[in-house]
Parts: C-alpha cells; structure tokens; sequence
C-alpha cells in the first residue's frame, strides 16, 4: 500500500549564476569542478533519481542574480531537464546584492494554488499540513531547492510574498538549501550568510554548507531526495547504514 502522504512533489531549483559560482573551491580532486560544474553535475543525477522514484514529480529552474527569474516552466520531462541544466553557465560578474523575496513573488505569480486562501484549498492544506487527506485531495507538494555560491554577499528578502508562503502552522513552500563558499576571510562573510538563508527554514527543511568538500557535497544532495512529507528532522536523519 502506497504511503498516504507520498503525493507528487513541485520541485524549483533556484541556482545561483553570478560570478564566484565559476570559482574552483573543491579540495582533493586530481581536476577539481568549479562550484557550477559540482552543482549540475548534482541536479543531473537529483532530477533522474526523484522521477525514477515518482515521475509525476515536476521541476522548475530559476536563475538568482540580483533577483530570480524563471529559466525553465515545471516540467516532467527528463530530457528536457537535463538540456537544460547541462546549458547553465554564470553571468560573468560578480552581483553586489540578491533579493530572495523575488523567488516567491515569482512562485506566487505562478501557480494559482499557492496564492488562494488556504481554508479555500484543501489540497493545499493537506499537503501544508502533511496529513492523510494530501494524496486524496490530489495535493502537490512544493518545494524550493536553493545553490547559493556567493561569500561576501548576504541575501536579503522582506514583502508579504515570503512571510505568506512560509508562515507556520501551515507552511505552503518547503525551502532546502545548499550553501557553496570560500572560507572565511577579510572580505568574505560565510557565516552571515549561511545564518541569512537559514532564516527561511521551516519545520521540515534541510539546509548544508561547504567550502571544500566535493563528497560532502554530493551527500548532502543524496539527503535532499527525501520527501520533505516523510523524511525526519535534519539532525535526526542517518545517512550512514548500520552492519551491526
């Protein structure tokens, strides 16, 4: 019997492209990959992964630079997908600021069951809510997956888009997050970042950061095939199998 909560997730994979994602950080790798090189590599094998699992999942690609943008409508095709992660490349310039808000003012843009009212949606609401009526209500559950590459600068985001997307009991975006970076220096701030883009957790994200680790990396995205309905608490999930 499947899983009552196991509904098709809406997955966005908001992935940064300014400058510094094109930095080589990766430490014991004969040809080490560049920030944006570990990143597609990743999404190649996440997309194939979660649409062998289920493949009514869906994913959408934006583009963070000042403000995100859409680079692909949510799709099921895996060919599609992986053209176009395979096209991905920086802007070249650095970028002085981000604004996170414009991420879910585009998700609320978008998909018209994110803006109505929840009392409104039930759907919606089972899926927010993780309960047993998800899968009958034919919910999806949404999902953001934010690659942040930038050391120095710390996102911002305010508006109401945020705070109604993302305001508990009934959290209607899951926001995971993984966190490329330089170590810390004079002019780089890792740690005032990372703590910025955990401020959009919520009851069930998962959030990592790296600075050199390629197999840390991959780890992290291996966690981030869980269902955010079924997976447990980040500190409670074991990556590792037990012999004994």
């Amino acid at each position: 019997m499947d899983d009552p909560i196991n509904v098709p997730e809406r997955i966005i994979l908001c992935v940064d492209v300014c400058g510094e994602v094109d930095s080589l950080e990766f430490a014991g790798n004969k040809k080490s990959p560049t920030r944006l090189d570990a990143i597609k590599n990743g999404l190649r094998l996440f997309v194939q992964a979660k649409l062998r699992i289920n493949p009514q999942h869906q994913f959408g690609l934006m583009l963070l630079t000042t403000v995100a943008e859409w680079y692909c409508e949510p799709s099921s095709d895996a060919e599609l997908l992986v053209r176009k992660i395979n096209a991905l490349h920086s802007v070249g310039a650095e970028c002085a600021e981000c604004n996170l808000s414009t991420v879910f003012d585009l998700l609320l843009a978008k998909f018209a069951d994110l803006s109505a009212p929840i009392d409104a949606q039930p759907s919606v609401a089972a899926a927010a809510a993780g309960t047993s009526d998800a899968a009958a209500a034919g919910a999806v559950a949404t999902r953001v997956v934010l690659f942040y590459a930038r050391s120095s600068v710390v996102p911002q985001y305010d508006g109401a888009s945020v705070a109604r997307l993302l305001q508990p009991p009934h959290e209607r975006v899951t926001v995971d997050g993984v966190y490329v970076h330089a170590k810390p220096s004079a002019s780089n701030r890792p740690q005032q970042v990372y703590d910025a883009l955990t401020e959009l957790e919520g009851s069930r994200s998962y959030f990592f950061e790296n600075s050199i680790s390629l197999k840390k990396f991959n780890t992290s995205l291996t966690q981030l095939l869980a269902h955010p309905l079924q997976r447990p608490e980040q500190n409670l999930f074991k990556s590792r199998l037990s012999l004994a």
